[in-house]
C-alpha cells in the first residue's frame, strides 16, 4: 500500500487495486499447480535480497500491512476472488486489519480472475459506513 494512504489531509480517498501489502504472506503464496510466486521476492523485480527468515526487518519495513494503523485516508480495496497473481486473502487481510484498527475502509471482491478495473456493490466496515 503506497504512502499516500498515510498522507494526512492530502487525499480524499484511495483505492488499493489488489491485496499485495504483506510481503511475508505473499512469499508463501502458491497457485493451484504448486508454483510459488513470492519466492521471486528474493531476487526478482522487487528483490528483497533474501528470504524472510534472513531479512525479517526488511520484509516488515517494506510491507504496508504493518503500517495500517497510520492510514488517515479512506481506502477501497478491490480484488478479484479468482486472481491468480495475488491471492485474494491478501486483500481480505488489509480489510480485516484496517477495520480492526478502526480505519475507514471498504472492500469489493468480484469473481474475476484478475483484479477488476470496474467495481459494483461493496462491503464496508461501520467506521466507513458512518463516516
Amino acid at each position: 500500500m503506497p504512502a499516500y494512504e498515510t498522507a494526512v489531509g492530502r487525499f480524499k480517498a484511495a483505492i488499493k487495486m489488489d491485496g499485495m501489502a504483506d510481503l511475508i504472506g505473499l512469499y508463501g503464496e502458491m497457485n493451484q499447480a504448486g508454483t510459488t510466486y513470492g519466492t521471486s521476492l528474493e531476487h526478482g523485480f522487487d528483490a528483497m535480497g533474501g528470504a524472510p527468515w534472513e531479512l525479517r526487518e526488511r520484509y516488515v519495513e517494506n510491507s504496508p500491512f504493518f503500517y495500517l494503523d497510520r492510514i488517515e485516508t479512506p481506502v477501497l480495496v478491490v480484488h478479484g476472488s479468482e486472481d491468480s497473481a495475488v491471492a485474494p486473502f491478501l486483500g481480505d487481510q488489509i480489510f480485516a486489519a484496517a477495520s480492526e484498527a478502526r480505519k475507514r475502509v471498504s472492500t469489493r471482491n468480484t469473481k474475476a480472475k484478475a483484479t477488476p478495473r470496474s467495481i459494483g456493490p461493496m462491503r464496508t466496515n461501520s467506521t466507513f459506513a458512518t463516516g
